[in-house]
């Protein structure tokens, strides 16, 4: 229960992060985006193995496009600094990055909305409704016991 409240933690900052970038247009919303998303990915690889195998494809395919989105914003911001005073023909290579940025960011919208998107498959066999009480009490009842091992630990060595 443990596992299931901290990737359940790192899948509510990952829709935090995706309902933000939805309405920002901003490279540092979809970054951080792309950031709680891997941190949702690793999460559910790591402590949900069995829940991994079922939903690393579509976590992979978001991974990716936030990826290019990424990748994207990157190259724009490096012509504009590196050609920045130049005398260079510029304008159709941004118009071309722009619309590849506009395309990926639409083919995420559409592949995470609805009730069938990646983000409600994301988030099937996390905990919901009362399981979530318990799994946090887990969480709680695991951290308590960690900080206690380590303050006495600590004791003891000052001891």
């Amino acid at each position: 229960m443990t596992a299931q409240s901290l990737a359940l933690e790192r899948y509510e900052e990952f829709q935090r992060f995706h309902i933000r970038a939805l309405h920002s247009n901003a490279p540092a919303s979809w970054h951080a985006l792309r950031v709680a998303l891997k941190r949702f990915r690793y999460a559910v690889e790591t402590l949900l193995p069995g829940r991994s195998a079922e939903c690393d494809e579509s976590l992979g395919h978001m991974q990716g496009l936030l990826g290019e989105i990424h990748d994207l914003d990157v190259l724009r911001s490096r012509i504009k600094r590196e050609l920045d005073g130049i005398d260079a023909p510029v304008g159709p290579l941004r118009q071309s990055i722009a619309a590849k940025r506009r395309g990926r960011i639409e083919g995420y919208r559409k592949q995470t909305q609805g009730e069938t998107g990646l983000l409600s498959e994301s988030s099937a066999g996390l905990p919901h409704g009362m399981a979530i009480e318990a799994a946090t009490a887990a969480r709680l009842r695991t951290t308590r016991g960690l900080w206690r091992r380590t303050l006495v630990g600590s004791l003891q060595f000052r001891v």
